[in-house]
């Protein structure tokens, strides 16, 4: 009698773990539902319409039929070069405001981290103030201050003889993707550089320390120490500012237009004004499939460059 009446409670008792266990596992289902249904209604959806587009044609007509043509648009774009110049200032604008962008914001992060703490608060304060302006309200401040005749900075410039009296930053390829580049990493800036900041609070200062106890000079602490410590920190910063950037558009429209010429026309800009004002829903579609290709490559060289490499012994 002893031996059935375990074995029942036993029994009851694997039922209950079971019932335990599908229960946790259902509430986690349950509460992954409404973010899951966002992702698919507002990233999903969008993603599948884009992907239709590319290989269909009259997806927006109303008078022809949708009908199926592969990679025929694929093939047209792919041919068009200026497509090839546009992805070329892609990743001039890119580089220049994410990797130079990210040494300058690591040496501000650095350099608050070694301040007073009283002194680091207004200054953390004082450089997110650039995030908290919208970014198009930021290029119409640079533009203002760029102007030739009655801006700020060119006046600033002139005084120090280092642009003529006849400078306009319009007049030239390389002059108006270093403004751009410039607004950007001054406006996006302070996400990087609050990341990095963090990352520098999570070193251990006993590592320092026991690091100097061995004699290691700055630069060995630096690579050491420092580096693979923030690598996490600049992993994060890094990628997302490259999202962001391979995406924007709106500061370019503000200061350059695009131009001179199509000097500063990214894909972002291309992608819009084949969307919008050129009415070819279908090309714009296919150059925004190839951005998101371009942006997950990049993504990952990004993190095969940056991230830590763990070692088990």
């Amino acid at each position: 009698m002893s031996v059935a009446r375990a074995g029942d409670m036993h029994h009851r008792e694997s039922l209950l773990v079971r019932y335990q266990l599908w229960f946790e596992r259902s509430f986690a289902y349950v509460m992954m539902m409404p973010s899951t249904l966002f992702i698919l209604a507002f990233v999903g959806f969008p993603f599948l319409l884009l992907l239709t587009m590319s290989v269909t044609t009259g997806v927006f007509s109303v008078v022809q039929p949708i009908r199926w043509v592969g990679l025929l648009h694929y093939k047209r774009a792919l041919a068009n070069t200026a497509l090839w110049n546009y992805l070329g200032n892609t990743v001039i604008y890119v580089i220049g405001s994410i990797w130079v962008g990210a040494i300058l914001h690591f040496l501000i992060a650095w350099a608050l981290n070694n301040l007073n703490p009283k002194f680091e608060r207004f200054w953390l304060t004082f450089i997110l103030l650039p995030w908290a302006i919208p970014y198009v309200i930021s290029a119409m401040f640079w533009k203002w201050m760029l102007q030739g005749d009655v801006g700020i900075i060119p006046w600033v410039l002139r005084g120090l003889g280092l642009i003529s009296e006849e400078w306009q930053y319009m007049s030239g390829k390389w002059s108006a993707m270093a403004v751009i580049i410039v607004t950007h990493m001054w406006t996006w800036g302070p996400i990087a550089i609050t990341l990095m900041n963090a990352g520098f609070k999570g070193i251990p200062q006993q590592m320092y320390e026991a690091a100097q106890v061995d004699g290691a000079n700055p630069w060995q602490q630096f690579r050491y120490i420092t580096f693979p410590f923030m690598k996490p920190s600049i992993l994060v910063s890094v990628v997302m500012l490259s999202m962001f950037t391979m995406r924007q558009m709106g500061e370019i429209l503000t200061l350059t237009e695009g131009g001179p010429g199509k000097a500063t026309t990214v894909l972002a800009i291309h992608i819009y004004r084949n969307l919008v004002l050129y009415g070819r829903p279908e090309y714009a579609s296919v150059v925004g499939i190839l951005l998101m290709i371009a942006t997950v490559v990049l993504v990952w060289i990004i993190h095969k460059l940056i991230a830590p490499r763990y070692e088990l012994d």
